[in-house]
């Protein structure tokens, strides 16, 4: 998943833990969830938007 397809999908995208936004880290290639204080991974381009894919600060 390139940069601006991630910036893409953060427009939409939202924390399943929090409900709050997502911002992507691009030093973890990490979605983060500012609410909820976790990272969520990028699978072969695929965000993990899953609760048990959550991985704390």
């Amino acid at each position: 998943m390139q940069k601006d397809e991630i910036l893409e999908l953060l427009k939409i995208a939202q924390c399943p833990i929090s409900g709050g936004e997502l911002v992507y880290n691009a030093e973890k290639h990490m979605l983060y969830s500012p609410k909820a204080k976790v990272f969520f991974p990028i699978d072969n381009g695929i965000p993990m938007l899953l609760r048990s894919s959550a991985v704390a600060e």
